[in-house]
């Protein structure tokens, strides 16, 4: 069996809103496969703002299977605001995919002072994963 790839994106403080500008890192990990949902860290260095999330080093997480996507340089009060905006998993939305889909849209559009173009220029897999799409697998687009 072939070894998935792993897509990794980091949004580098300099691409967030300046009004949501801080010192913690936010990380989506999206599963390699369908069926599980995306899983939302946050990371705090300083242990200032979130001394529970913990000071796991973000080398080890993107060391692993997962996909995902960094937000470096965020502050504390746009990642609480982030997690009223998710989607809500209804039995409707099987194996993951829209609710997947819709959490990184959500945090893209609501993070990065310009979504369009860290977009350009990308290879295609890493596109889809920005897209909130598996970068394997064919699903239908979100809606922007």
């Amino acid at each position: 069996m072939k070894t998935l790839d792993v897509y990794w994106h980091i949004y580098p403080r300099a691409q967030i809103k300046p009004g949501f500008r801080g010192h913690l890192i936010c990380v989506l990990e999206v599963p390699p496969v369908p069926g599980f949902p995306v899983l939302r860290s946050v990371l705090d260095t300083t242990d200032r703002e979130f001394p529970i999330a913990g000071r796991e080093a973000l080398a080890t997480m993107l060391e692993g299977r997962h996909h995902g996507l960094v937000f470096a340089g965020v502050c504390k009060s746009a990642i609480l605001e982030l997690i009223t905006l998710d989607p809500v998993i209804r039995e409707e939305r099987p194996r993951f995919a829209s609710y997947n889909r819709e959490l990184v849209h959500n945090a893209r559009h609501f993070l990065l002072a310009d979504t369009d173009r860290v977009l350009k220029g990308l290879p295609k897999n890493t596109a889809r994963l920005l897209r909130g799409e598996l970068p394997f697998f064919d699903l239908p687009p979100v809606h922007s």
